[in-house]
């Protein structure tokens, strides 16, 4: 643990003030994440919300969903429930999306058509939002540095050696995709 009154950390501090220290890179990456998640459609949120919601609140959706995946030769999995917090399995919850997209569009199409649900013509109006299934790539994209990042901070054993390398990688790899160069 880093002390704050007398540490190496706060003598490093002393010593040379133009030094960056990071307390717990592991909340910094989090913190990173959900924040730049917080930028992200809201739209997209809901989506996997109430896809979520109607989807497993109902056994004749959940039959419909069995249904069209057999239909499309998808594998049966089930919805993964996100909570806010959990920004490590939203990866997991994404890949699962984007699997069953074209699934889950077709179904609330059939569901709209059949029912007339409100509900679920805010969602079908949400599958049709081309730039939704583009957040999710984009995500699915980006969560894989944070998640092969996080592994190395998982594992029972001390893995001190590689945290600064497997830092390094995960600064420039952010900054290459997503910081523009100044001239």
């Amino acid at each position: 643990m880093i002390e704050i009154c007398n540490s190496f950390f706060k003598y490093l501090q002393s010593e040379v003030p133009h030094v960056i220290l990071i307390f717990y890179i592991c909340h910094l990456s989090a913190l990173i994440a959900s924040k730049a998640y917080k930028v992200l459609s809201r739209s997209l949120e809901e989506l996997r919300r109430s896809t979520y919601n109607c989807v497993s609140g109902s056994a004749k959706k959940c039959a419909t969903l069995i249904e069209m995946q057999e239909f499309f030769h998808i594998e049966q999995k089930k919805s993964l429930k996100v909570f806010f917090t959990r920004w490590l399995d939203r990866q997991d919850s994404v890949v699962r999306l984007l699997e069953n997209w074209d699934v889950l569009k077709h179904s609330f199409q059939f569901e709209v058509v059949e029912d007339r649900l409100k509900s679920s013509e805010s969602i079908c109006i949400e599958f049709n939002n081309i730039y939704n299934k583009g957040y999710l790539y984009f995500l699915n994209y980006v969560l894989d540095y944070f998640n092969s990042f996080n592994v190395i901070l998982q594992f029972r054993k001390t893995l001190i050696q590689e945290l600064y390398t497997k830092s390094q990688d995960l600064m420039k790899q952010l900054c290459q995709n997503f910081i523009i160069p100044t001239s």
